[in-house]
Formats: structure tokens, sequence, C-alpha cells
């Protein structure tokens, strides 16, 4: 078998591994309100082709007065429905998704390090990372923005390596779809492909036409958004109106940035921000407060905290090519958009920071198998067990709710 298929054979593998992982007991615990809301939308258009609110098949999907739904993860479940107990296809859908991105990862990861352990190593951390095992068994729409950002990145490392522009433009067409899969999306995926842009101008190719064409890339399925916009001017307000930019913002772009830059606003949105990146929450156990899909539990195993130290040093070490700026670039933005969202620690709102963290750690782990020491190999094998022992006792708590 050549690398090229044991590597899709391996990513498979993981893929079906992580499946079970999200789907043993997945009817515990009870649906919450939002997977109901969800479900119920689910069932309208299986019955009727319509909406709750009556629309046919329609792009945005509206569940009450103010409530709205972005489609992918609807349209999935009901895909989903047809294969799986209907009271339950929103949790397989979403385990679909995420079981998906744990071989998409690894695919990723095969790209960058010539050995078979570290993709096989950092794919199997992200499939057992606490906030990524709950949204992939929760049927709620935060899991599915995540193998959009994958795919992404498959792209622009695709294109670095090879300097050809269309895998760059594959992986920001994807990008442009992202924004239909969660209410924070719209401005994550606007501010990768930011990151998108950077990572082009640093590689050398400058070029109008080169960054026009990766932003007409992500434009296309954006443009199906703007479509439906314009045949339902009024659906704005209560959907990217409230999710990205106010529709008043719209007509007076001054007074939008004059809301954007008031200081109260400024300090709560910094506040927020920086909150995301507090240790004592990504690592350790954080606030159980109501409505917290973790519990009280930190989004990342303790032990990544170790991996990702020693593959931060190795990155900030190799200076500033391309690829280190995407990576590093994307975990700094990617919570930008849920700082606009006002509710502090609120990880679903912005769960492809996994994909980036995991990525840093990579790098820690790549680096374990080069250690000759017999200290150094002792402090591999005890951070290796950690890893176990923490997703373990994760995982039981899990089930036990």
């Amino acid at each position: 078998m050549s690398t090229r298929l044991r590597s899709i054979a391996t990513a498979g593998l993981l893929a079906l591994f992580a499946f079970g992982l999200y789907t043993f007991r997945i009817d515990t615990p009870s649906l919450s309100a939002d997977e109901i809301a969800l479900q119920r939308q689910v069932q309208s258009l299986l019955l009727t082709g319509h909406d709750l609110a009556g629309r046919a098949w329609p792009l945005l999907l509206q569940v009450d007065q103010e409530h709205w739904q972005q489609p992918v993860a609807v349209y999935a479940t009901t895909f989903v429905s047809a294969l799986a107990p209907v009271e339950l296809a929103s949790r397989f859908s979403a385990a679909l998704f995420g079981a998906a991105s744990v071989g998409l990862l690894y695919c990723l990861l095969w790209q960058i390090y010539p050995d078979r352990w570290t993709p096989l190593a950092a794919a199997l951390l992200f499939a057992v990372t606490p906030a990524h095992v709950v949204y992939a068994r929760t049927g709620v729409d935060a899991i599915y923005s995540v193998p959009f950002v994958i795919v992404w990145l498959i792209g622009v490392r695709a294109s670095l390596s090879s300097q050809r522009l269309q895998p760059m433009l594959v992986g920001t067409f994807f990008l442009g779809a992202g924004i239909l899969t969660q209410p924070s999306a719209p401005l994550t995926m606007t501010f990768l492909l930011v990151v998108s842009l950077a990572a082009v101008w640093s590689s050398g190719r400058r070029g109008v036409r080169t960054c026009a064409a990766v932003v007409a890339a992500f434009a296309l399925p954006v443009s199906a958004v703007a479509v439906w916009f314009a045949l339902f001017p009024d659906t704005y307000r209560d959907t990217f109106g409230r999710w990205a930019i106010h529709a008043a913002h719209l007509r007076s772009p001054l007074d939008g940035v004059r809301a954007f830059v008031n200081w109260t606003t400024l300090g709560n949105r910094a506040s927020i921000y920086w909150g995301s990146f507090d240790p004592a929450w990504l690592f350790f156990d954080g606030p159980a407060t109501p409505g917290d899909i973790l519990h009280g539990a930190a989004p990342f195993l303790f032990g990544t905290v170790v991996l990702g130290g020693l593959g931060l040093s190795q990155l900030l070490k190799a200076g500033s090519p391309p690829w280190v700026l995407t990576v590093l670039a994307g975990g700094v933005v990617t919570p930008l958009a849920a700082s606009t969202f006002g509710v502090p620690n609120a990880i679903g709102s912005f769960l492809p920071l996994i994909l980036f963290v995991v990525l840093i750690a990579a790098e820690g782990i790549a680096m374990q198998p080069a250690q000759t020491t017999l200290g150094a190999r002792m402090a591999a094998w005890a951070i290796a067990a950690v890893l176990l022992l923490e997703s373990a006792v994760f995982y039981a708590a899990v089930l036990s709710r």
C-alpha cells in the first residue's frame, strides 16, 4: 500500500474510532432546549418541506420571532434523520462532523510531519480534548465550523508547500461556506480570510490578482447569503445583523465605527477576549455557570499545556514563515468574534481554537521521539500517562451525567 493510501486509511480508522467514542451512550443526558429547537426544525422540514415559519427549504431558518438557525446543522441533521433515530439525529450528525474533523486533522498533520507518530498522537489528542468530545456528542451547531476550518488549513498548507494557488482557493472557498455553520462563524471566517491573505503575502505572492482570487473564492459561497438577503431583506436584522454587522451600522458606517470604539464596549470585549486565553480556565477546572455544557470542566486536558508550551517555543524559534504565521494568527483571531457576543468563556462560539492549540501541541509531540536522555523519555511517558488518565476520567464523567 502506498504512503498516501496508508495515510487515508489511517485517517478513516481515526474517524471511525472518534465516531464510536462520540456515539457511545449518546442518548445521555436528555436533550437540551437548543437541541429540541433544532430537532423541531428538522421534523418540520421532513414533514412539510418548510421551516417553522413556513418558508420552503430556506437558507436561514426561523425558529421563532427573533431566533434563527444557520443551515448546515439543520440540513445535515435532516439528512442524518434518514439513517438514525429521529429523536437523536442531531447528536449523530454532530458526532459525524466531530469524527470527520479528527480524520481531516490527521490528513493535515500528515502533510506537515514525515513520521507516523506525530500525526497519530496529535489527532488522538484532538479526538479526546474535552470541548471537542462534548460538542461532538451534543446536537447543537458549535461543532459544524470545525471541519470547514481544517479544510481551509489543508488548502493553505498545500499551497504554501507547492507554491500553487489552487489549494488555497479551495480552502478559502470552504472558509466562505463555513459562515453558514453557526452565529459566530461569519466574523470568525472573515478574520481567517485576513490570515489567508497575510499568509499569501508573506509567501512572496503579493500580486493584486492573487489576493483578489483568494477573496473571490471566499466570496463565492457568501454570494448565496447576499442573494438571500436581497430576496428577504427583513431577515437580516435578526440573523447576520445580530451575529455580524448591525443593520443600522450598514446604513451608517460612521455610527458603527463610533459604537465599536466606545471605551465601555472596547473594555468589555477586551476583557472577554483576554479571558478566552486564561490558562486557569483553559487547562484547569472552570466555573460551573448555568448552561455551561462542560459543567465546570476545562476545555483542554491539563497535559496539553505542557506540549503546547514546548510546541510554542519551537514555533517561535522558527521565526515567522507563512505556515507558523497562519497557525499563530489563527489562534489569536478565533476568539475575536466570540468576544462580541458578551459571554465569557463561551468555548462553543470559538471551538476552532482547539485546532490551533493542537497544531501548536503537535510541535511539542514531534520533539519527543528525538529525546535521548532517560529523564526526557520518562517525562514524555509521564505526559502521555497524564493525558490518558485525564481523558478517561473526563469521559467517565460525561457518561455519568
